[in-house]
């Protein structure tokens, strides 16, 4: 068991521990799925995991994040823009538009 020893052993140990924890965690989170792409879309982007460096799977997860981002809600901007706080404005709005 001497050559399992290590020149600092609680804080190495510890730190590996983490990370492994970390990584489970991180795993455990993510949940598979299936694509299918495009031969033009799947040649692009082999090329950008080369260009890049990353995992395909982290390209994929970071363009779908971003198109999720920016899609919009069914609703208009301007619902609740002039939001008057007043639970009643429906029921009185001729009184209250017509006062003198």
């Amino acid at each position: 068991m001497g050559w399992w020893r290590l020149s600092q052993p609680k804080a190495r140990v510890s730190s590996l521990g983490q990370a492994f924890y970390n990584c489970n965690l991180i795993m455990a989170s993510l949940q598979p799925t299936t694509i299918y792409l495009s031969e033009e879309l799947k040649h692009s982007l082999q090329q950008l995991v080369r260009q890049t460096g990353k995992p395909e799977n982290e390209l994929i997860q970071a363009a779908v994040e971003e198109y999720l981002k920016h899609q919009h809600s069914s609703l208009p901007r301007s619902v609740g823009i002039g939001a008057s706080e007043r639970g009643d404005l429906s029921e009185r709005v001729d009184e209250l538009l017509w006062q003198d």
